[in-house]
């Protein structure tokens, strides 16, 4: 599990210059003058993490790329993710949940109630909004994610149900 805070957005009570534990994943940015970090793992993990994003592909800054085979190989079902809406259409959203990693988000799975479903995405969403995601499932070696934007008890209604 991912030890999100309440809020979905773990490090957002983590205050400049505070001390956490974390492990390099591997590098980051256009020219790797930033690092993937993760505080979920174990060096040995990570270790084992960047070689299976390496041998996908990753850490020469084509396709999915180190950090976002690196994010899904630490991402749980349940974990919250915090997500950046990068485009909205009638019936999806893209959210992008770490560097090289976009999420397609189905419109009934961006709310829990019916009433906020009728109203369109474009009403209800923009692009650069941050949102929190709920990991419904994370697969490394497919590079394929599938989050939801409803809660875990609105997961428990079907939509049409009474």
């Amino acid at each position: 599990g991912g030890g999100a805070d309440a809020g979905g957005f773990p490090l957002r009570n983590v205050a400049v210059g505070a001390v956490i534990a974390v492990v390099v994943i591997g590098s980051a940015g256009e020219r790797g003058s930033m690092l993937e970090l993760t505080a979920r793992r174990t060096p040995k993990e990570a270790r084992a993490i960047a070689a299976a994003a390496t041998d996908a592909g990753g850490a020469d800054g084509g396709g999915t790329g180190i950090a976002g085979v690196a994010a899904l190989a630490t991402l749980d079902e349940g974990d919250v993710v915090d997500g950046v809406v990068t485009a909205v259409s009638s019936d999806t959203l893209a959210v992008s949940i770490a560097p090289g990693l976009t999420a397609r988000v189905p419109r009934i799975e961006t709310a829990d109630t019916a009433a906020a479903l009728r109203k369109s995405l474009t009403s209800r969403f923009a692009v650069g909004q941050r949102v929190a995601a709920y990991v419904l499932s994370a697969d490394a070696a497919r590079r394929r994610m599938l989050v939801t934007l409803r809660t875990p008890a609105g997961r428990q209604v079907v939509a049409g149900a009474k």
